[in-house]
């Protein structure tokens, strides 16, 4: 189940994608406490596929990792938009 957006800017989400990218944790517990950090701070449900798989992301599949900052993982994360039916 999807987490609520919580309270937190850009700069929050920022830190917590460098800190998964630069493998900055000690358990699994951790890794996986900063991935649904991560999700609670952005709008895209698929935010963490923007880290782990790029290339099957919608906004990212025609950029290469090295392209990938935290700024722009954050910024594509912030871009989703829910579907209305």
């Amino acid at each position: 189940m999807r987490q609520h957006l919580r309270m937190g800017g850009p700069d929050q989400a920022i830190e917590v994608v460098r800190r998964i990218l630069a493998g900055d944790y000690t358990t699994d517990e951790e890794a996986e406490s900063l991935v649904n950090e991560f999700a609670s701070l952005v709008p895209d449900p698929k935010a963490s596929d923007l880290i782990f798989w790029p290339n099957q992301h919608p906004l990212s599949s025609g950029l290469s990792e090295n392209e990938l900052t935290p700024e722009l993982i954050v910024e594509l994360a912030h871009q989703y938009r829910p579907f209305e039916l």
